[in-house]
């Protein structure tokens, strides 16, 4: 998702489903925002929770 707003050059990008009915709009800073949170909670994961721990 994140290639798509590179794509278009946008803050938000409207989302459909396939009948392209509009179910709601996502902001780019919401969607790298959910990523990075994610992208940690799979190295917390790979290192372990002494990581994060370390971290503070």
């Amino acid at each position: 998702m994140l290639a798509l707003f590179d794509k278009v050059a946008a803050d938000e990008i409207v989302v459909t489903d396939d009948a392209r009915t509009v179910l709601g709009v996502i902001s780019e800073n919401h969607a790298r925002r959910r990523f990075f949170e994610a992208f940690e909670a799979s190295q917390d994961d790979i290192f372990g929770e002494s990581r994060r721990l370390r971290r503070r």
